[in-house]
């Protein structure tokens, strides 16, 4: 090898500290030098440009200074102990932190590599990443996550959600008892691994037909853990490029005696949240503007951190409801004085939006009848916002089975898209009508009889009986009752989920006209059949 020159090893050197020098100064990544010191002390010895603007502590104000003259003892003194693990490992470690700098507290993913030298390790090389916001996303898509699961566990029919290879990806509890599977039991399987080999190739059509609709409506049968036969009447639809959501109930014991059904049917309650209130009071002579800390604790801020005066109380209001919110205001408490209610977003602390409900009223006048002070609560909805989506993606999901609530006078409170199909009628011509347009006469007399039954066994019941289309038609369906209950557990109202059955009425009708058809063929062949044997006993 040719010998490299003082000049030409001098030229490299400084080369290369001149590209390190770029890196060091230039990187993405903060990057901090500590030195350790024979006395086992720990000193900084310079940082980059990228530290000194997420930490908000200049190369001056760190160089030479050991971590006690930096930071309060307590942070101090878990940032020696990371040290300190370094220097026995000899070794790089990496982990996520929390600190608190002059620029605020954060969360990091932290490097320590050990610089050695006579195999004691005399400097280390720290380098940080700023993942406050990622961190912040990461808890919230497992709340999220959380959440979703906990409402899927409390659903009262089967709701699963698999991708488009068939395999399942979240269970409810009810899938569970319906199926024989545990949660870990069918998260190792797909849709198509649990299907039975008679209806294999029929099962397959209905899986392919979902991925290329994006939805479908149809009986699917699978086999039970136990090795028996399970029909489910499967009803899924497409929510993302690779995921899709099914409801399915168990038609098993129907299918076995009513091989025509076409519909079964769905059971769906709805929970409202609790709410804790927030109280506000505005003078509105003076400006002053007062909100309770429920209200500063709903939006994740601690008691005393925010105060807010009735302009800054305006900012944090989601842009698109802060017209609707000041109209409210303006139009219906100050000028009618009748009280303002309205629902709007408020920004939280961490920069997401919540759900709120503002109610006030004006609680004093002056002498000639102008509001001068008001008061009033903020309820947090977020909660119950979420629910209300799940109701309403739930009951626009049940296209083929009719939901209809209504309170104990019979007054229709929701019209599900299953009941527009099925008895003509839309949402808005039925909501606040008396249930009596679509019930039979026989059946109207009877609802005292089905109240009191609801209200006492506090369960509901099904029994076929008839309902009449806008067209003034009859037709056969089956229904269930459910009984529903506010939070402190009064009886305020029905569910009724009603299965139109007129096509498997017509199929009973044609298989009973088939059997006395084959009854009257069989006795005119039992005739004959007699004639032929006295015509041969004849001969």
């Amino acid at each position: 090898m040719p010998e490299v020159t003082e000049e030409e090893e001098h030229y490299s050197k400084s080369e290369l500290l001149g590209e390190y020098e770029t890196v060091f100064e230039h990187s993405y990544d903060a990057i901090f030098f500590v030195s350790v010191e024979k006395n086992g002390t720990f000193c900084y010895l310079k940082n980059n440009k990228k530290h000194q603007n997420l930490t908000g502590i200049s190369l001056e104000e760190l160089r030479g200074k050991t971590p006690y003259q930096l930071f309060e003892k307590e942070q101090a003194d878990y940032i020696v102990s990371k040290f300190l693990t370094c220097c026995q490992l000899k070794d790089t470690i990496n982990f996520q932190e929390s600190l608190e700098f002059p620029t605020g507290k954060g969360t990091f993913q932290t490097i320590l590599s050990p610089i050695l030298k006579d195999g004691e390790v005399v400097r280390i090389v720290g380098i940080g990443r700023d993942i406050t916001n990622q961190r912040q996303s990461q808890e919230g898509l497992w709340s999220s996550e959380k959440k979703l699961s906990t409402y899927l566990d409390k659903a009262p029919i089967g709701v699963f959600i698999i991708n488009s290879l068939g395999n399942f990806i979240e269970i409810n509890q009810k899938i569970c008892t319906m199926t024989g599977y545990s949660k870990k039991d069918l998260l190792e399987l797909s849709l198509i691994d649990i299907t039975t080999s008679d209806n294999y190739n029929f099962n397959t059509k209905v899986f392919n037909n979902l991925i290329n609709d994006g939805q479908v409506d149809e009986f699917f049968e699978i086999n039970h853990k136990n090795g028996n036969k399970l029909w489910l009447h499967f009803q899924a639809s497409k929510i993302d490029n690779d995921q899709y959501i099914c409801f399915v109930g168990d038609i098993t014991k129907l299918k076995e005696s009513e091989k025509s059904l076409k519909k079964t049917r769905k059971i769906f309650n709805h929970f409202l949240d609790a709410i804790e209130d927030g109280f506000w009071y505005w003078d509105i002579q003076t400006g002053e503007f007062f909100l309770s800390d429920n209200f500063y604790s709903m939006l994740g801020y601690e008691p005393n951190e925010l105060k807010l005066n009735y302009n800054d109380w305006h900012k944090l209001i989601h842009p698109d409801d802060l017209e609707s919110v000041k109209k409210e205001i303006s139009q219906k408490l100050l000028r009618e004085k009748e009280g303002a209610n309205i629902e709007f977003r408020a920004k939280t602390k961490s920069g997401s939006y919540k759900w709120i409900n503002g109610k006030g009223n004006v609680v004093e006048f002056d002498n000639n009848r102008v509001p001068i002070k008001a008061a009033g609560i903020q309820i947090d909805i977020n909660a119950r916002k979420e629910y209300e989506e799940l109701y309403k993606s739930i009951v626009n999901a049940a296209k083929t089975v009719s939901l209809i609530v209504t309170d104990l006078n019979g007054i229709i409170r929701e019209f599900s898209p299953g009941a527009e199909a099925i008895f003509g009628y839309t949402r808005d011509e039925m909501i606040g009508k008396h249930v009596r347009k679509i019930i039979v006469s026989s059946d109207l007399k009877k609802i005292p009889d089905f109240l009191n039954k609801l209200k006492r066994e506090r369960e509901g019941f099904t029994f076929e009986t008839e309902r009449i289309r806008k067209s003034g038609e009859r037709f056969p369906v089956r229904l269930t009752l459910q009984p529903l209950f506010d939070n402190e557990g009064n009886f305020h109202g029905t569910l009724a989920i009603i299965v139109d059955i007129s096509d498997l009425k017509e199929t009973e009708k044609r298989l009973r006209k088939s059997e006395q058809r084959f009854i009257l063929l069989f006795l005119k062949l039992q005739q004959l059949f007699i004639h032929l044997n006295w015509l041969i006993i004849d001969q």
